[in-house]
């Protein structure tokens, strides 16, 4: 039998208005629904300066239900770059990637846990049945984005949402990843890229606008833009050189099995 421990990864940067309500949500979802192995909650902060850290500190003493993890870092990093130091320090068979501004819903993640069971990667999908609520142009930015990563990235076709920042994947092939790639946007897509065998599936939700802060990606310069470019590039270089791995059990890109990990020992 697999190790159904899940841990939930949410990178920060000046998340005050919105941190405490969404580790309550995942408590409180942790609480109702045990069977899921929801044990752990990592917050990898980017030195936010608006009290986002202080908040966590304080739950940390107020929370017994679950583990909930402070990962300071000293300056801004990158949200890849912190998604790979949470699961390098977090200790769930499976994380959840997920944003702390309250725009991935955390109502499905017992649906993104369940449906993970005997899979590698389960995606929070906004286009594959889910919904997209958003101002026109982000929308377009979005749908843009998502076009050149199928014609750059061909293993990414048979996945709807490749740059969806809201999934749940085996630890291992995230933590792996420390201190190797260069991009600094998208976990998601490199992960797809990288590793070909990955047995995907994707469940639909609704992605809103956030209600408080603004988003550390996108800013008014649209640098952005030239980094998601530069990141296409360097995703295909890998994409290339993960080829030789062995693609025998994929039908129409999906895979017919799934690989299920002995439990671990404690």
């Amino acid at each position: 039998m697999e190790n159904r421990t899940v841990s939930i990864i949410i990178p920060t940067i000046n998340e005050v208005d919105n941190i405490r309500k969404i580790i309550e949500k995942l408590v409180d979802i942790a609480k109702g629904n045990p069977t899921l192995g929801i044990t752990e909650i990592v917050i990898v902060d980017d030195k936010s300066t608006d009290g986002t850290q202080q908040v966590v500190e304080k739950l940390t003493n107020e929370i017994s239900e679950l583990s909930l993890v402070l990962l300071e870092r000293n300056r801004k990093l990158g949200l890849l770059s912190a998604q790979i130091d949470g699961a390098s320090i977090a200790k769930g068979e499976k994380v959840i990637m997920m944003d702390g501004d309250l725009q991935h819903p955390v109502d499905i993640i017992p649906n993104l846990i369940i449906n993970s069971r005997g899979r590698d990667l389960v995606i929070a999908s906004r286009y594959n049945g889910g919904k997209s609520v958003r101002l026109p142009l982000r929308g377009l930015i979005s749908r843009a984005a998502t076009f050149i990563c199928h014609v750059a990235l061909p293993t990414t076709v048979r996945v709807k949402d490749p740059l969806s920042g809201f999934f749940i994947v085996r630890r291992k092939y995230v933590s792996d990843l420390k201190g190797g790639p260069l991009v600094k946007i998208k976990l998601l897509p490199y992960l797809i890229a990288k590793y070909r065998q990955l047995a995907i599936f994707e469940v639909p939700y609704c992605f809103v606008e956030r209600e408080n802060g603004h988003s550390k990606i996108v800013d008014r310069k649209f640098k952005f833009v030239f980094q998601y470019l530069f990141d296409v590039f360097y995703m295909m270089k890998v994409s290339k050189e993960s080829r030789h791995q062995n693609t025998s059990n994929y039908v129409n890109g999906f895979s017919q099995s799934a690989r299920v990990q002995k439990k671990e020992e404690p």
